[in-house]
């Protein structure tokens, strides 16, 4: 198995250093109070016009690995992520790159409102030897004035993560909100030719193995630090739960009762892990800890009982049941107690996801022959339609932020996962290549 070793911390990592508007450094300019730019969680909204202009180099080595271009294209190409934005096209701009400056007495603004931007972001970036240092400036066109900037540093290997941190600060500047870029997304690839554990950054690119065992690999789970990965895997002849330490770069074999054990959730402060058991005659919903020991069985029902997911007080969880026929989305208390069922349009109702905010769950449901992704409020309210007539959509997960939902969709063949926004206007295709990705799982946000 390929080892995955988070990095450590800040300065190992190389992760932003916050220099923002300290005294004596070219980021100590008068800027703007905060003000939200693009909401979010507007469906009427129009895309915020943007213009992102090649990076500059800012050092005197030159630009021989073209660190200017890759930059801003990995930024912009993040941004597209996210449906917010109206990224203006580069042959509109006015302004000379080569003469313009990153500070507003260095470059006119009058030349950006001209093309239409209501939003500015410039870059600059110097390599001396193995460390890679830049600055990011974002800037309020209609004001004339900096809303936010921040350095980074690293080394030009790091290029494609201090584009993510950048991304993530750019959003946060014009929604208030953090961008979804520093996190991950766990998969199941097959294109080894058998199902392995995959992890990848939110683009779809730094894909590393977690499992290589040639056997049958499913259902990766994030834990809430973002520092393991729960998944079911066949490699002992029994579908299992084994648990991956990223730190430790070790796998270890948690449940392995006599058939089934799958589908795991581990609770918001990580003291339990919900799953579905099968040892004592029909799959039901157990809690284990997370050496294996069981705590408890929640469900108790002719049928099948799976897919649990945990609200995010860790009070309540969701989970399907075929109890009144068919496959249907059911709440009840961490105990067990308080069984409600939430869905009952339809006769396949999958694999819910509890959203980080609380108020919605997503799911996949059965409709005209195929699966598609709904959103229903908690209540049991107002059940929306994320996609439809584009092949079969499952398995969604929400992103860290409540914001987005990830999922893999058949549309365009086999199997590859896409991020939609939470009302589903934008949809964004994320992996490509051969094979097909299933059951994703998106991580909490994480500093490596």
């Amino acid at each position: 198995m390929t080892r995955i070793r988070l990095r450590t911390r800040l300065a190992r990592a190389g992760l932003l250093l916050p220099v923002l508007m300290l005294a004596g450094l070219p980021f100590a300019m008068p800027q703007l109070e905060a003000k939200v730019y693009v909401e979010i969680s507007q469906p009427s909204r129009e895309p915020f016009p943007l213009a992102i202009p090649v990076f500059k180099n800012l050092g005197r080595t030159a630009d021989t690995q073209n660190l200017a271009s890759q930059f801003s294209d990995l930024v912009m190409a993040d941004l597209r992520l996210t449906g917010l934005f109206n990224l203006i096209d580069r042959k509109a701009y006015i302004e000379d790159p080569t003469r313009a400056g990153l500070l507003p007495q260095d470059f006119d603004f009058a030349s950006w409102r001209q093309i239409d931007a209501l939003g500015l972001v410039k870059g600059g970036f110097d390599v001396q030897g193995n460390t890679l240092t830049a600055q990011l400036r974002i800037y309020d066109v209609l004001a004339s004035a900096q809303i936010g900037g921040k350095a980074y540093s690293g080394s030009p290997r790091d290029i494609r993560r201090l584009a993510h941190q950048m991304a993530s600060e750019i959003v946060f500047q014009f929604t208030g909100q953090r961008g979804f870029f520093q996190s991950k997304i766990a998969a199941v690839s097959n294109e080894s030719g058998n199902k392995e554990i995959v992890v990848m950054d939110v683009d779809g690119h730094g894909r590393t193995n977690l499992s290589s065992n040639k056997s049958i690999n499913l259902l990766p789970t994030w834990s809430p630090r973002g520092n393991q990965i729960a998944f079911t895997s066949y490699k002992a002849g029994n579908p299992d739960l084994y648990i991956a330490d990223l730190v430790k770069g070790l796998t270890r074999r948690t449940a392995h009762f006599p058939g089934i054990n799958s589908g795991a959730a581990w609770s918001p402060t990580g003291d339990a892990i919900a799953l579905t058991l099968a040892k004592d005659g029909d799959p039901e919903v157990y809690l284990i800890d997370e050496a294996g020991k069981e705590l408890g069985r929640l469900t108790r029902s002719h049928g099948v009982d799976a897919s649990p997911c945990w609200s995010p007080d860790g009070k309540r969880l969701a989970f399907v049941s075929s109890r009144s026929g068919g496959a249907h989305v059911y709440l009840m208390n961490r105990d067990g107690s308080g069984v409600k069922r939430l869905t009952f349009s339809g006769s396949q109702n999958v694999s819910p996801t509890w959203s980080p905010k609380g108020d919605r769950i997503a799911f996949s449901g059965r409709d005209k022959g195929a699966f598609d992704i709904f959103v229903v409020n908690v209540d049991g309210s107002k059940t929306a339609r994320i996609t439809q007539d584009q092949g079969d959509n499952e398995d969604p997960a929400w992103s860290p932020d409540g914001n987005y939902l990830l999922f893999s969709s058949t549309r365009a063949g086999r199997a590859q996962l896409y991020i939609a926004s939470a009302d589903g206007r934008s949809q964004v295709r994320i992996t490509n290549g051969p094979g097909a990705y299933t059951n994703p799982d998106w991580s909490p946000f994480v500093d490596w």
